[in-house]
């Protein structure tokens, strides 16, 4: 018999011995019950998977937003004071020196910002990796499919010299 829906477990077993205990006639005069079972385990896992990459993704939305709103709240303010600069100046020239300040002021401010969004976006980028790495840094060693003439430390796919698998001993302490 074999749950062609289930967990990929194959049993066998003598036709006359099926009802012989109530263990072998719940496995096998009953296996479109425990398919079902089985089916429903597989969906409940599945669904726990999508739910927990779902709240991951939310809570990298909800972060990102913040930020955002952030660097627009201050770009909009910037440019409510430069255009109340431009409607104040009537001639330009007695006051041009200080318009240009203000402007620089402002710049200096999205300048500020936007570096500020930058290195928050680093960090969560590091922190994502760095959280990546921890929690799966064992199985990632011992990766069957990725390549061991490839290093497993680098964001691109760098050579290793020499290939892991000649280096046994160093994955091992690395656990």
């Amino acid at each position: 018999m074999e749950f062609h829906n289930g967990i990929g477990l194959g049993i066998a077993t003598n036709r006359a011995e099926m009802k012989s205990s109530p263990l072998r006639e719940a496995i096998f005069l009953n296996t479109a019950a425990l398919g079902q079972s089985y089916q429903l385990v597989a969906d409940l896992m599945q669904a726990r998977v999508q739910a927990k990459g779902a709240e991951h993704r939310s809570r990298t939305l909800e972060a990102r937003q913040l930020w955002f709103d952030a660097v627009f709240e201050g770009r909009n303010k910037a440019q409510l004071v430069m255009e109340y600069q431009q409607r104040m100046i009537g001639d330009p020239e007695p006051q041009l020196a200080a318009s240009r300040e203000d402007r620089a002021k402002a710049q200096l401010v999205l300048k500020n910002q936007f570096d500020q969004l930058q290195s928050l976006a680093a960090a969560l980028e590091q922190t994502q990796t760095g959280y990546i790495e921890k929690k799966w840094s064992a199985q990632i060693l011992r990766d069957p499919y990725y390549s061991p003439n490839l290093l497993l430390h680098s964001r691109g796919f760098d050579l290793a010299f020499p290939p892991r698998w000649e280096n046994e001993a160093a994955i091992t302490e690395a656990d």
